[in-house]
């Protein structure tokens, strides 16, 4: 059954991500939007996991072979469908800086690999996102929050309605 909203729960513990990210001191600095042309609604969260396991993959990878500590995956995400044909991906995740470049590289490779399409030129968009300012991005990509939390929230000047979204709908891992 699909969900219509994010629930309070769950905008609560992405909110909650972004500030213990930076307290870690590896703030979620990389946002990027994955359009999911070639899926399905039913299937959107299913390829999103499938990009986000070779993202943890290579990450791993890539700190063991520049010798740096191995660090937990730290990401939010949120799904959304406001047309109820197209879904997109809202996902911000902390990337170190030296591996920036390799992830904007390989990010399009996951993406056709986990959907079987390779994605357009305007499929995908990567952002660096400034630490002080990161609070606006939560707010925006929490935009489809249950409208009966989003004063408690104080998302007003942000939110409405994104549309059904099977499976998980938004997410976060934070250790």
């Amino acid at each position: 059954m699909p969900s219509d909203y994010i629930n309070r729960k769950l905008v609560q513990t992405i909110f909650h991500a972004f500030d213990f990210a930076k307290f870690l001191g590896t703030p979620l600095n990389t946002y990027a939007v994955l359009n999911l042309r070639a899926v399905d609604a039913e299937r959107a969260d299913k390829v999103l996991e499938a990009v986000r396991e070779k993202c943890r993959r290579w990450l791993k990878r890539q700190r063991q072979l520049a010798k740096v500590d191995d660090a937990p995956p730290l990401y939010v995400y949120t799904l959304e469908n406001p047309s109820g044909n197209a879904v997109h991906v809202n996902w911000v995740l902390h990337v170190p800086v030296q591996f920036q470049e390799g992830f904007r590289r390989k990010l399009p490779d996951w993406l056709r690999k986990a959907q079987g399409q390779s994605a357009g030129l305007y499929d995908i968009d990567v952002q660096s996102v400034d630490p002080r300012t990161d609070k606006s991005l939560a707010k925006y990509v929490l935009k489809g929050t249950d409208p009966a939390f989003v004063p408690h929230f104080h998302l007003d000047d942000y939110a409405e309605p994104q549309g059904p979204i099977h499976g998980r709908r938004a997410g976060a891992a934070c250790l």
